[in-house]
């Protein structure tokens, strides 16, 4: 079974590599990105597509870590989404990548389920000085409503 987790990994002539990765830092020859484009239907705040192309870069080319290399971010609070919002798209696009890039299974459902429970785990983790119970509620209703976001019309 593909995964969507980076945890799922190997050896490979002693560096690690990946089925996908979750971080938008990453460095691609030119051919990767003229044989897969980023999902251009993702609306919003695009959460998650790092690891949908990643993962559909996997099935064509091998993505390899290296551990060493040096990123700068320079992060703006500028047009950030609130707490809330961010966690709906959260769950709209989950729900949506996993629909778009899994094979229908009974164990590819019970992996996604399990992974919303770990998402909602997380969020008691990270959000308990915050209102936890917001971004719990926030998420399961963009799980709820990623049809009304990518229904195609």
């Amino acid at each position: 079974m593909k995964s969507f987790n980076p945890s799922f990994r190997g050896k490979f002539n002693g560096r690690e590599y990946f089925s996908e990765i979750m971080n938008g830092n990453m460095v691609c020859r030119r051919k990767v990105f003229n044989s897969v484009l980023f999902d251009e239907n993702l609306r919003s705040y695009a959460l998650m597509e790092d690891i949908d192309f990643s993962f559909r870069v996997s099935k064509l080319f091998k993505i390899m870590q290296v551990p060493n290399a040096f990123i700068f971010h320079n992060y703006s609070n500028a047009n950030r989404l609130d707490i809330c919002s961010i966690n709906f798209m959260k769950g709209v696009n989950h729900r949506y990548l996993f629909k778009k890039n899994m094979k229908k299974s009974i164990i590819n459902n019970i992996a996604f389920w399990w992974s919303v429970l770990g998402y909602i785990l997380l969020f008691f983790t990270e959000s308990y000085k915050n209102n936890p119970y917001r971004s719990v509620k926030c998420y399961i209703r963009g799980l709820k409503n990623y049809k009304m976001i990518y229904e195609k019309k």
